[in-house]
């Protein structure tokens, strides 16, 4: 594997490392009891990209390349600690744009066949999940 693209992988695994959508899974987003599905959601939606980070980070140490430690998330995500999940999600599906957007470019920059099909399965659920926040965006109605 060319040294660019050692670089490109490994600074993929350090920001979706420290993604806004994982740290918000992990900082106690705020719902109402009937919306805890929400934060269940969101939980999820994290835990399955951590997955799919770990398992590039894996790939990564089969090719004997270094993975390094991500570091600490951004200082500014300390804002959103005990956010209401509605009110968070706008800030969420904005990351995420800017997110697969990055990864869009690191895929076409990638040769290696491997690397590029897990960097690809990670560009389709991040895709997902931008519609799936979308959902999020606005609190549930009760029905009258």
């Amino acid at each position: 594997m060319e040294p660019a693209e050692v670089a490109l992988l490994q600074n993929l695994l350090r920001q979706e490392s420290r993604s806004l959508l994982r740290y918000a899974a992990e900082s106690s987003p705020w719902s109402k009891a009937e919306g805890q599905g929400a934060c269940d959601a969101l939980r999820a939606m994290a835990g399955a990209e951590a997955e799919a980070t770990a398992k590039l980070g894996r790939w990564l140490a089969k090719q004997r390349v270094p993975v390094t430690f991500p570091g600490a998330y951004p200082l500014q995500f300390t804002t959103i600690n005990f956010i209401a999940v509605h009110a968070l999600a706008p800030r969420l599906i904005a990351d995420q744009r800017q997110r697969i957007l990055a990864l869009e470019k690191t895929c076409a920059a990638l040769t290696e066949a491997d690397g590029r099909a897990l960097v690809q399965a990670l560009l389709e659920l991040k895709k997902s999940h931008l519609q799936k926040l979308g959902a999020l965006q606005a609190p549930a109605r009760p029905a009258a």
